[in-house]
């Protein structure tokens, strides 16, 4: 199974580490964007976590090299969510066939929406 992650499941760091090991032993593939990435980092540095988020970072792409979905930008001009900033997630999950997203925003991304 191919699950993108988003953001708000990547930080906090309990909640990735479990995901992490679980991906690692074999329980699914992971999948996320650089912009995703960039949200994580963002929220750790709001949080005073700069430098930690970016090791965090660095070791787990380094741990799954083959994780990172770029989205196809005539793809995400296409999409719409309750909450237009959370397309991308949507876009990259179609980048990286994904078969479920998991996220914590679930609101966000009805599944009405995203079985169109």
């Amino acid at each position: 199974m191919r699950v993108l992650l988003d953001a708000n499941v990547l930080y906090p760091t309990l909640l990735r580490g479990i995901l992490a090991e679980y991906a690692g032993a074999g329980g699914f593939v992971p999948l996320w964007s650089p912009r995703i990435l960039d949200e994580w980092r963002h929220a750790a540095t709001r949080d005073g976590f700069a430098t930690h988020a970016a090791a965090e970072i660095a070791a787990l792409t380094d741990r799954f090299p083959k994780a990172s979905v770029t989205p196809d930008a005539q793809v995400l001009a296409t999409l719409s969510l309750p909450d237009a900033n959370d397309t991308h997630v949507l876009a990259a999950a179609i980048a990286g066939r994904a078969d479920a997203i998991l996220t914590a925003n679930t609101r966000d991304f009805p599944t009405r929406t995203l079985a169109r």
